[in-house]
């Protein structure tokens, strides 16, 4: 099987996911709703100032944050210095004499409508906006998709590493459905793939009869639930297979 691909094509998030998450999915990109506001850690900041990502930093990354400090510190430092201009060399360098470093910056972001076809596996895409199941499934389906289906355990941690960067510890729509007419607990994905992965939380599901709709949940090991179809979350769509 490919490996799955997650497109993101929002500037506001960060491209880089977590070393343990990188290992064995070395071409994945990520791709989110436009809905999604701004989340740490991103790659500028275009919408809050430095005090809400000092404040995160405050409460998440204790030695991160004095490392920033540090570094910044310093870099004012080296600003002050440079601004000193030396009392007895005035000389202009020529322009071409100066070499520019360019470093160039690797291109991430994909279009989905144009590369779901050349793309090595199934996209992922999250989305914000908090819809029923049903709708949330409609909306799959207008973008050309399905509410996703899950078929491993790495398939498992790439929407839960899409999840916490996107919608946080809210819960997220997956394209699971109790069977219609079942009362045991029986469950099939909305785009007819084989149920062959499941990942509960413990003493779930509850009963299918009331309960038809499956979650991704809040908690760091993102197992699952099911929940009454009604309700509104974000979701996740999967392209391509």
């Amino acid at each position: 099987m490919a490996n799955p691909v997650v497109a993101f094509d929002n500037p506001n998030f960060q491209t880089t996911v977590g070393a343990s998450f990188e290992q064995g999915c070395d071409d994945i990109h990520l791709e989110v709703d436009d809905h999604c506001p701004p989340v740490y850690p991103t790659t500028y900041f275009p919408s809050r100032d430095l005090s809400y990502y000092f404040s995160y930093l405050q409460q998440h990354h204790k030695y991160a944050l004095g490392a920033a400090i540090t570094i910044i510190a310093v870099l004012l430092l080296m600003a002050a210095l440079s601004s000193e201009s030396p009392e007895t060399d005035t000389t202009v360098s020529s322009p071409t004499e100066e070499t520019l470093e360019i470093t160039e910056v690797p291109v991430t972001a994909v279009n989905i409508s144009s590369s779901t076809a050349t793309l090595p596996g199934p996209i992922f895409k999250v989305f914000c906006i908090e819809l029923t199941w049903d709708k949330a499934k409609e909306r799959c389906r207008k973008e050309g998709g399905e509410l996703a289906s899950v078929h491993n355990a790495k398939e498992n941690a790439i929407l839960s590493t899409l999840k916490h960067r996107t919608v946080g510890i809210r819960p997220m729509w997956l394209g699971g459905i109790a069977k219609t007419g079942y009362d045991s607990n029986q469950f099939r994905w909305i785009d007819d793939s084989s149920w062959d992965y499941q990942w509960w939380r413990v003493n779930y599901p509850k009963s299918a009869r009331q309960y038809r709709c499956v979650l991704m949940d809040t908690s760091a090991t993102d197992d699952w639930y099911n929940e009454s179809c009604g309700q509104v979350y974000p979701f996740a769509c999967k392209f391509g297979g």
